[in-house]
């Protein structure tokens, strides 16, 4: 394993399909740490309501960079990514539309700069209206959605 000298982060991957509902928010739950220097995610099984949290481990400013990209798909409808800290609220940072017949992949990507005390944590959140669940892609060697949560 690298030592990291100075460095404070998590990169965390979906690496399997997710099914995200129509209409409601949902939380990207994390199954791959490609590092986490500070314990910042569980990627326990036996914590599957924590694995969508990453939690900061002391008060600073942090980084958010996430990118979530869909299955392809014919249907119309808005997609949105954002997040939102210790469940107070998503704040929605990008949006795309699909229109009915033409085949796409919808992919979004934010990043952030947030003030934040130690222990408090985030979530990353999507939400789709194309009235039918869609599933985040599973292309091999493309992780479906990816998040570097990282202090400054």
């Amino acid at each position: 394993m690298a030592t990291f000298y100075g460095f404070s982060g998590v990169l965390v991957r979906r690496t399997t399909a997710q099914s995200i509902p129509t209409s409601a928010v949902t939380k990207l739950v994390y199954d791959f740490e490609r590092y986490d220097t500070d314990n910042s995610h569980t990627s326990s099984t036996t914590l599957p309501d924590r694995r969508d949290r990453l939690i900061a481990p002391r008060p600073g400013f942090y980084v958010i960079e996430s990118r979530v990209r869909f299955a392809p798909t014919t249907a119309s409808g808005v997609w949105r990514l954002g997040y939102e800290i210790n469940a107070e609220g998503e704040e929605w940072l990008a949006e795309t539309w699909t229109t009915a017949g033409q085949s796409v992949q919808p992919t979004m990507m934010f990043a952030k700069t947030v003030l934040m005390d130690a222990k408090e944590y985030i979530t990353i959140a999507v939400w789709q209206s194309t009235g039918v669940a869609v599933n985040t892609s599973t292309v091999s060697g493309i992780a479906g959605a990816e998040t570097v949560f990282r202090a400054l």
